[in-house]
């Protein structure tokens, strides 16, 4: 018989009463069959890996069979998470990725559970916007962009691990000297560069290369020949 209410193997009506239940209560379920069947998984949904936007639901469904009704748990990276034959996200964040798989148990294998295959799960996060010459890229990944015309070097940015926001950017522009220029020689930016004057004549030449850099300024100084 089967007593109601009560999730054991009954294999008679003597072993309900030795339980200490009413036999008025151990009633004969039709088309019920009395001897246990141990769990079997047969379905577990979505049956693979997928990937769900942050903030998105999911539903996960484990489908077993076994009399009794066995009992299903939620496992995510080998930690319990939840019971029954349905887990629900209702709203995806980083902490809900993982592996996920469902195991079923009953009377006869409490300690050894039936358990069904892995389903990876990842969360896609909010990418972080298009800012300036920054453009969107997703989260945890990193850009390099070249500096704005007029200055050598390249500039680094991280989009943050949870996505949305921009980490510090990092690297050095500096300011294009100006270049090599009929015997005036490649300088800094803010600096002056000197030239002797071409023989015979005497004296000597300045040209400065202002703060911005790229573009030299007019010569300065004076060539005298002697005489």
């Amino acid at each position: 018989c089967w007593c109601p209410g009560i999730k054991k193997c009954m294999l008679s009506e003597e072993a309900c009463k030795a339980r200490s239940y009413a036999s008025a209560k151990c009633q004969p379920k039709p088309h019920t069959p009395l001897v246990p069947i141990a769990p079997r998984i047969t379905r577990i949904d979505p049956p693979r890996a997928l990937a769900v936007a942050e903030g998105a639901s999911r539903v996960f469904t484990c489908t077993a069979t076994g009399h009794p009704a066995p009992d299903v748990t939620w496992f995510r990276d080998g930690l319990v998470v939840g019971s029954g034959p349905e887990y629900v996200i209702a709203a995806a964040t980083v902490g809900d990725r993982g592996v996920y798989h469902c195991a079923a148990a009953n009377c006869l294998n409490p300690l050894q559970p039936e358990t069904s295959d892995a389903v990876a799960l990842w969360v896609n996060l909010h990418p972080c916007p298009e800012a300036g010459d920054w453009p969107e890229v997703s989260a945890g990944a990193e850009v390099e962009v070249p500096c704005p015309t007029g200055y050598d070097g390249t500039m680094r940015r991280r989009c943050s691990e949870r996505g949305r926001a921009w980490e510090a950017a990092t690297g050095e522009c500096r300011v294009r000297p100006c270049p090599e220029e009929r015997g005036w020689p490649r300088t800094p930016a803010g600096q002056t560069a000197t030239l002797p004057c071409p023989a015979p004549a005497v004296g000597e030449l300045s040209r400065a290369c202002p703060a911005g850099g790229n573009t030299w300024l007019p010569i300065m100084g004076r060539c005298r020949v002697p005489g």
